[in-house]
């Protein structure tokens, strides 16, 4: 099989499962950064967030569902999962929060984003990479 027929079959694939997720709306491929900036979002890439783990004035905010959460997070996240975080009190509204889910193909973790930005926490970045494309690159990731 030639690498362009499985790059087509996996990009397809992809698609697939993001519209059987419920993240991808057939007919409206809209790109993820582009949907995290219209929602009030800043779209971060993987090493944009690496960057910025372990900054005392950030907030890692995992989207996804608290099993998945448990089996693997980002260094240092902590679990919101959508649709019914519980916000804790440290989360204030001066510090930059990135939340993320588990694909660019995900949209619990725009969700999460645009409900957080308008209850008033207005320096949200969306992650639009997600936790499986930092696994895939070899990341630490904590249990």
């Amino acid at each position: 099989m030639s690498l362009a027929r499985r790059i087509v079959e996996i990009v397809a694939a992809s698609a697939i499962a993001g519209v059987l997720a419920g993240g991808v709306q057939p007919g409206r491929l809209v790109p993820l950064a582009a949907r995290a900036a219209g929602a009030g979002l800043t779209p971060l890439g993987t090493d944009s967030v690496a960057g910025l783990i372990g900054a005392r004035d950030v907030v890692l905010a995992d989207a996804r569902p608290r099993r998945d959460y448990d089996l693997g997070h980002l260094p240092g996240a902590i679990s919101l999962p959508w649709p019914a975080p519980p916000l804790p009190a440290t989360m204030t509204p001066n510090k930059r929060i990135i939340v993320y889910c588990s694909s660019a193909y995900c949209r619990i973790g725009l969700e999460l984003g645009s409900w957080l930005h308008a209850r008033g926490f207005h320096n949200v970045a969306l992650y639009i990479d997600g936790f499986d494309s930092w696994e895939a690159e070899g990341r630490h990731v904590e249990p």
